[in-house]
């Protein structure tokens, strides 16, 4: 992996920087007498620099997501299964096969009505 030399010397710089403030903080940590301390002043710091870290990367990469939200229910992803179920199970019991086609057909029909109305 090879670096520009405008944008290695910056780098190297703030690795160093980075470095120095990780001993800085370790050496804190290790000065306390009480392992207990030392393990909750540990998980404390993780915890610290993780939150400011991804709080930090969050404001300059924002993520898309859509209207739905990140957990937006597919109802034709849903449809899918239910369908090759119905397949199989009409022939072996006829009226859960039948049952799991208008269930998939209403899912259908809803995943295709949610798509419509969340374009408008």
């Amino acid at each position: 992996m090879s670096d520009d030399s405008s944008t290695g010397a910056p780098r190297r710089e703030l690795e160093k920087r980075v470095e120095s403030l990780a001993s800085e903080l370790a050496t804190l940590i290790n000065d306390s007498k009480d392992s207990d301390e030392r393990d909750a002043l540990k998980d404390l710091a993780v915890a610290i620099v993780r939150d400011e870290v991804k709080g930090r990367e969050e404001e300059f990469h924002p993520r898309a997501v859509g209207p739905g939200g990140a957990g937006a229910f597919n109802a034709i992803g849903v449809a899918i299964p239910l369908a090759l179920a119905g397949a199989l199970m009409i022939f072996l019991f006829p009226p859960v096969g039948l049952v799991l086609f208008v269930l998939a057909g209403f899912l259908v029909v809803a995943g295709v009505g949610a798509s419509l109305w969340t374009r408008r």
